[in-house]
């Protein structure tokens, strides 16, 4: 009909991200450094889960995720038992994961709350480790895939993480390198038994 109207409605709503992320970068030497990423759940009343953790270097630097469970998450780490399937008749179930261990793994991040992630960032190509890894170099940025109670995925990357400076002769005259043990407590793997 071509008197007929519609009446189109837009709405419009601010889309904030549900993670907080926050690093802190320690050198470990000329060729490496350690990164330490902590993310927060910002929402207040929605518990998300931690799918995936990455770190992705530029070329001629690697980065392994520190973790004391190798770091495995609940969607890698779901077959917690295995048969043999080369003897049908010898299955054998290998020690199965404790329910906390299950539940360690598992990314749930409830409100408020936050883990940290730490990653060893070194130089592996020939080139990178002859020039090293230098004050204001672009070592990366950690990405994380979050799920929401529905399904509802989301990707977040942290912003360029760049390697600081050297410290200071007198950090690295204290026994474990760092001025006091508050600057300790800043450097905290949750989740890590450690």
């Amino acid at each position: 009909a071509p008197n007929s109207r519609t009446l189109r409605k837009f709405y419009r709503f601010q889309v904030a991200s549900p993670l907080h992320i926050r690093e802190l970068t320690v050198r470990g030497g000329d060729s490496a450094c350690f990164v330490s990423i902590a993310i927060g759940n910002a929402t207040e009343a929605t518990t998300l889960v931690v799918g995936a953790v990455e770190f992705i270097t530029p070329e001629g630097l690697e980065a392994d995720r520190i973790s004391a469970t190798g770091g495995q998450n609940f969607f890698s780490s779901m077959d917690y038992t295995s048969f043999s399937r080369s003897e049908p008749s010898r299955n054998t179930i290998s020690k199965a994961k404790s329910a906390v261990e299950l539940f360690d793994c598992s990314g749930r991040l409830p409100p408020g709350s936050s883990y940290r992630y730490v990653f060893h960032i070194r130089a592996v190509s020939p080139e990178a480790q002859t020039r090293g890894i230098a004050v204001g170099d672009i070592l990366g940025k950690a990405i994380f895939t979050w799920y929401k109670t529905m399904g509802e995925a989301g990707r977040i990357a942290s912003a360029d993480v760049v390697c600081p400076p050297s410290y200071p002769s007198s950090l690295l005259a204290s026994p474990v390198g760092f001025s006091n043990s508050s600057d300790i407590s800043q450097f905290v793997m949750h989740r890590s038994g450690l």
